[in-house]
Formats: structure tokens, sequence, C-alpha cells
């Protein structure tokens, strides 16, 4: 009966083999599945880092440009800024000269006034000094 024995421990223990195979088998094909998901997310992921690269450096380059346009408008700020107080230094000493010349004119005004005051007296009197020299000349004749 031993020999019987003997082969019915081959069976399981060819049983146990299979089971041990399949069950290895199950554990490759799983762990094959597993790999494929991963390698699939891991090209995805290799090519999502290219394009956000890609992304930041244009991000960069549109930093880069708005920060030059701020320097150049601070550079325009600065010349506008210079031009006004420019300006307005030509403006108060225009000012200025306004104040002159209209002080200059109600001079002159003034001057104008007080000699036509002295003048008109004098006119009248020269005319009357002229019609009495017309009058004596008329009486030497």
């Amino acid at each position: 009966g031993g020999g019987g024995g003997a082969g019915r421990e081959d069976e399981e223990s060819l049983e146990g083999g299979a089971e041990a195979m399949d069950r290895l088998q199950w554990q490759a094909n799983k762990m094959s599945l597993r790999l494929r998901v991963l390698r699939n997310e891991l090209g995805d992921v290799v090519t999502e880092e290219a394009l956000a690269g890609q992304g930041e450096a244009a991000a960069r380059a549109a930093l880069e440009e708005l920060q030059r346009q701020q320097i150049e408008a601070q550079r325009r700020l600065a010349a506008a800024q210079a031009e006004v107080a420019a300006v307005g230094d030509l403006l108060e000493g225009q000012a200025k000269y306004v104040d002159e010349m209209v002080s200059h004119r109600v001079s002159v005004a003034q001057r104008r006034q007080m000699l036509q005051a002295t003048v008109a007296p004098l006119e009248k009197e020269w005319e009357k000094l002229e019609i009495l020299v017309a009058g004596i000349q008329e009486m030497k004749m």
C-alpha cells in the first residue's frame, strides 16, 4: 500500500504546485496590469511636465515683458513729470511777466493822463497867445 500513497502525494504535490503556479501567474498578470497603468500614467506625467515647463517659460516671458513695459512706462511718466514741472516754471515766469506788463501799461497810462492834464490847459493858453499875437500883428499893419 506504500506505493499507492506515494502516488497520491505526487498528485497532491502537483495540485499544490499547480495552485502555486496559478497564484504566481495571477500575481504576474496583476503586476503586469499595474505596471502598464503606471507606465501610461508616467508617460502622461512626463508629457504634462514638459507642457508645464513650456507654460512656465511662456509665463516668465510674459512677466519679463510686463516688467519691461512697466520700466518704460515709469520712464515716460518721469519724462512727463519733468515736462509738467518745466512748463509750470515757464507758466510761473510768464504770469510774472504779464503782471509786469500790466504794471508798465498802467504806469504809462498814468503818465499819459498827467501829460494830457498838463498839455490841455497849456494848449488853450497857447491858442489864446496865438490869437493875441495875430491881433497885435494886424494892428501893426
